[in-house]
């Protein structure tokens, strides 16, 4: 049976990639599937604010929130699913526990972007790419606005000209 980590966060990306096992499930692909969702933590600044308990609550809430749309479609499938949370940097925690869990395949879900864009935004994609020991099978989401795949290098156009016009 393949074990497979789907790292899910609510978004419409993630709702896909959930959309692809099932089509998988149909086509006969026995699959046990370990749905995480990771919260990045608090930073110093705000969590000595607040209690453990209370951080842990909001990561608590809002994993579940970001888990429920996944579990639901699977669960009506009869897919085999279990459901996790974790707090830290994304790609690490994505990583470590497709190790931990001796999963055979992480399927993500990501949003279409230039390249350049991607490299600019440090994204969890690629990260995850990188650290990966196993299989990223990656689920290619919407198409991407204009804004987004020309927006970025534009910003950096225009910053570096008003930086060349007040250098002179």
């Amino acid at each position: 049976m393949l074990k497979v980590l789907v790292p899910v966060n609510g978004s419409e990306n993630a709702h896909r990639t959930v959309q692809h096992l099932l089509r998988m499930h149909r086509d006969k692909e026995p699959m046990e599937v370990h749905l995480l969702n990771v919260q990045s933590p608090f930073p110093r600044y705000i969590s000595r604010f607040l209690s453990r308990d209370q951080i842990v609550s909001h990561h608590l809430e809002r994993g579940a929130e970001a888990l429920r749309r996944a579990i639901t479609p699977l669960e009506a499938a009869g897919i085999p699913c279990r459901h996790h949370s974790e707090i830290g940097d994304k790609a690490t925690a994505i990583t470590r526990f497709a190790k931990r869990q001796r999963c055979d395949l992480i399927v993500m879900g990501t949003s279409r972007k230039s390249s350049f864009s991607r490299f600019l935004g440090d994204s969890v994609t690629n990260q995850v790419m990188e650290l990966a020991e196993v299989p990223v099978k990656i689920i290619p989401g919407e198409q991407a606005t204009k804004l987004e795949k020309f927006g970025i290098p534009a910003c950096l156009g225009l910053g570096l000209t008003i930086w060349y016009l007040a250098d002179e």
